[in-house]
């Protein structure tokens, strides 16, 4: 099951109806019509929910669909106008392989497209376990409980949580015209997390290894691996995070 049109994010969705004041099917939207699907299909999950549209790669988004995929491709990142390439995705198809090669093909093919079209360095995407998602969820609710309980405070470990989050690939917009998506690489802000003596790690590693376990295949290009952007950016993880809501449009 594919989604082709432009994305919002996890608070904005995708799909946005140009017939229909722009209205977008938000994650709830998708959750319903998912878990319908399921029931109709007899239980049996889809073998891969892809998203080619901008900004769908989260961990939300991941979260909502773990119930009712094995697999999720999405972008963290704003994709090139001109998506996936569906003649490398269907022709793995046709080879009647595993779900897994279909989605690494989806991934190289929107890599080795953007790159012949010279988009290549802002592009990525991903195809994660959906099955590894609750491992992801269970690992950051521990890290952010232990981060409260050492910096004494929810306000203090905001601050750090915040400070921490400048450390990692930022996705989306941020201006005033785009609005500020605040869509943060998971990986990079653990690992920053990780890294910070005076948290001794907190959980913050089990983190970084539950996201790891999470990512069947990652493609990126050069201002998506850490080489622009915010100072100390690490490689991006495979999917995002909404750090907090902010006002905006994206």
């Amino acid at each position: 099951m594919i989604f082709w049109n432009h994305g919002g994010g996890p608070l904005k969705g995708a799909c946005f109806d140009e017939n229909h004041d722009f209205d977008s099917l938000t994650l709830s939207e998708l959750d319903e019509a998912f878990a319908a699907g399921v029931v109709k299909r007899g239980g049996k999950k889809y073998d891969i929910a892809g998203f080619d549209a901008c900004l769908m790669g989260a961990l939300e988004t991941a979260q909502m669909l773990s119930d009712d995929a094995d697999i999720m491709v999405a972008s963290e990142e704003i994709e090139p106008g001109a998506g996936w390439d569906y003649k490398a995705l269907l022709t793995k198809m046709g080879e009647n392989v595993s779900a897994e090669k279909v989605a690494a093909a989806a991934c190289d093919g929107f890599m080795a497209k953007c790159e012949s079209r010279k988009k290549g360095a802002t592009a990525t995407l991903a195809a994660i376990d959906l099955s590894k998602i609750q491992d992801v969820i269970n690992a950051l609710q521990n890290a952010l409980s232990s981060l409260k309980e050492t910096r004494g405070s929810e306000v203090s470990a905001l601050r750090r949580l915040a400070a921490c989050s400048r450390e990692a690939e930022g996705f989306g917009g941020a201006t005033e015209s785009e609005g500020m998506s605040n869509l943060i690489d998971l990986k990079g802000m653990a690992a920053s997390l990780a890294e910070n003596v005076k948290l001794n790690g907190a959980g913050w590693d089990k983190v970084v290894a539950a996201v790891d376990a999470a990512v069947l295949h990652h493609v990126n290009g050069s201002a998506t691996g850490g080489a622009v952007f915010y100072r100390n950016r690490r490689k991006g993880s495979g999917f995002g995070y909404r750090f907090k809501e902010q006002g905006g449009k994206r």
